[in-house]
């Protein structure tokens, strides 16, 4: 198994634009985000 080259600390992930997207919606990780985005396109796109 590969290990990452880098990973954001937590302030990192807290500040970014995606979190944001993500609690906007009422998603709490990346998985639900992910499933979302293909799942409602127009939606993620709009």
């Amino acid at each position: 198994m590969r290990t990452a080259a880098w990973e954001p600390d937590a302030a990192t992930v807290a500040a970014a634009n995606v979190t944001a997207m993500a609690a906007e919606r009422g998603l709490d990780d990346y998985a639900s985000l992910w499933r979302w985005s293909v799942e409602d396109r127009a939606g993620f796109w709009s």
